[in-house]
């Protein structure tokens, strides 16, 4: 998993130089694949199925685009204009959990609790006008972040109260002096 994570802020350093992105997602396309073999044994009927990528390449704004399955695990990058780069990891077979992490380049060291819900919801609201008709869920977190905004305590997960059953967000930040981390984490169970 560290080698992962070091690949990951290799990825995200270099997205925008085109002579090492390629070799970048060589390396995790042959990390993921040997995984795969190691634990392709079907462990089960999950009431959800396995993880399905959110993105595809052929969408507007994705400039780059990866997704590997592991086990009941998908891990998905995608690199959109102004180099902003997100991981999505899905897991869980009968209890739900999506986690969104924006690397962003800049200065937060000022940003609010309030700025951070702000960004959280420009983001999903900026996912559903990807493609309307097939990330539209989005807008569903988006008002939901928005409606409840005030009560949403960062770091820690908040019961989405709409009547669609349980829901939980929790957004949670990492500031650095250059660059920062935004992680929204969707789940169905606390």
């Amino acid at each position: 998993m560290k080698t992962l994570k070091l690949l990951i802020k290799y990825f995200q350093i270099n997205a925008t130089n085109p002579r090492t992105t390629p070799s970048v997602l060589g390396v995790f396309l042959l990390i993921f694949l040997v995984s795969a073999c190691k634990n392709s044994e079907n462990k089960g009927k999950c009431k959800y199925g396995k993880p399905q990528a959110i993105f595809t390449d052929s969408m507007p704004t994705v400039r780059k685009h990866f997704f590997q399955i592991k086990d009941e695990t998908g891990v998905e990058m995608v690199v959109f204009p102004k180099d902003l780069f997100v991981e999505i990891e899905q897991s869980g077979c009968n209890e739900i959990k999506q986690q969104f992490t924006f690397f962003l380049k800049g200065d937060f060291k000022d940003a609010t609790d309030e700025d951070w819900k702000t960004l959280s919801v420009k983001f999903f609201r900026d996912f559903a006008a990807i493609s309307p008709e097939k990330l539209n869920g989005f807008n569903f977190w988006a008002d939901a972040i928005e409606n409840d905004g005030k009560e949403i305590k960062l770091a820690e997960p908040h019961l989405i109260k709409q009547d669609i059953g349980t829901r939980f967000v929790r957004i949670d930040k990492i500031v650095s002096p250059e660059k920062s981390t935004l992680v929204i984490q969707l789940s169905s169970k606390e």
